[in-house]
């Protein structure tokens, strides 16, 4: 965790004055705090960006389009760089994203919203930017991803937290653009009945 912290602290160095979020697994380990531990750093920046983060960073973005277990990531425009040993990705700019199939809404609107609800943390001693955790778990109920990606174990942590709300967890699903229908396949609804009940039988 000592080289995690260093990288966090460089990070937070070098985007000061940049809109920045972390998500993802980082995301999972710091709402649960540390229950799951990840071996990377996610963090969305504004798609404008992303070229001034690069050289900030002494890095070339990648421009390329990405498909791995049923997520494909259109004319995907990011920067991956190694931080005191800590693999570190900047995602700026994304023209689609398909997931199984179906493309959700445009990666340039989800941002915007998203840095109007971040929330300032501190994770490791150093001050974080983190997307809410709402929209973590909507992402990692979306992507359920197999092997190494560990978003059904994610999903399982983020409920545990207590922290969902359930106001904010529709607006998450609004803002991905996620039908009614795709929304029940969750069963969540049980979820938040459940948590009524055990409220009242303290």
């Amino acid at each position: 965790m000592k080289k995690k912290k260093e990288a966090l602290r460089i990070i937070a160095k070098k985007l000061k004055g940049i809109p920045w979020a972390i998500f993802a697994g980082t995301a999972v380990e710091i709402y649960t705090k540390g229950k799951r531990v990840g071996n990377d750093i996610d963090i969305i920046i504004p798609e404008d960006k992303i070229d001034e983060v690069a050289q900030k960073f002494n890095v070339i973005p990648i421009l390329e389009t990405r498909r791995k277990d049923g997520v494909e990531l259109i004319n995907d425009y990011y920067i991956e760089t190694n931080i005191k040993g800590i693999p570190v990705e900047f995602v700026g700019k994304t023209k689609k994203t398909v997931i199984d199939g179906k493309e959700y809404k445009s990666p340039k609107d989800l941002k915007q919203e998203l840095f109007k609800r971040v929330k300032k943390k501190k994770y490791l001693g150093i001050d974080v930017f983190v997307v809410p955790i709402e929209e973590v778990l909507v992402q990692k109920m979306l992507f359920h991803r197999s092997e190494k990606w560990q978003d059904e174990e994610d999903v399982k942590l983020l409920l545990k937290t207590g922290d969902i709300n359930k106001k904010n967890l529709t607006w998450a699903f609004n803002l991905w653009g996620i039908s009614k229908k795709k929304q029940k396949s969750f069963k969540l609804r049980s979820f938040f009945k459940n948590r009524v009940r055990e409220k009242w039988q303290r």
